[in-house]
């Protein structure tokens, strides 16, 4: 599960690499890579702002500015991209409940990830699991 992540994380930085490979983002990159890997271990949680500094070297909002200068999405987008896939992820592969994926993401109540869950996808957690359970038991079953 972690693994899908970090590869989501990897290519939307390769991505940024790319449409600006000037030296100038190199520091921004292992900057991002950085909080990257606090937000995943820390349940997806965006750092206060003391330890934003710490992490990155800059205050948030200078950050942010640079962040959304690069890769023309504000940083909330990033997290949320990575909650997504995170959760759709789990959903369908974990046997965990829907209440425990909630809370590893970040969140303290069911009801507003199943409301993020469905507003990304037009569908609640519990039916992707089934959909997702009965796709994989109809491949077994031909």
């Amino acid at each position: 599960l972690s693994r899908s992540i970090y590869k989501f994380s990897q290519a939307f930085i390769d991505g940024i690499k790319q449409a600006t490979p000037n030296v100038e983002n190199t520091s921004l990159i292992a900057k991002i890579k950085v909080l990257m890997q606090y937000i995943i271990a820390n349940e997806f949680s965006y750092p206060d702002n003391k330890n934003f500094k710490i992490l990155t070297g800059v205050p948030k909002t200078t950050f942010q500015k640079q962040f959304k200068a690069i890769s023309r999405k504000p940083l909330t987008y990033f997290i949320d991209e990575l909650k997504f896939k995170s959760g759709i992820t789990e959903i369908i592969l974990a046997d965990n409940q829907i209440s425990d994926i909630a809370q590893n993401l970040g969140y303290s109540e069911l009801s507003p990830f199943t409301r993020f869950i469905k507003r990304r996808t037009g569908i609640p957690p519990t039916e992707i699991r089934h959909i997702a359970k009965g796709d994989i038991c109809n491949l077994l079953l031909e």
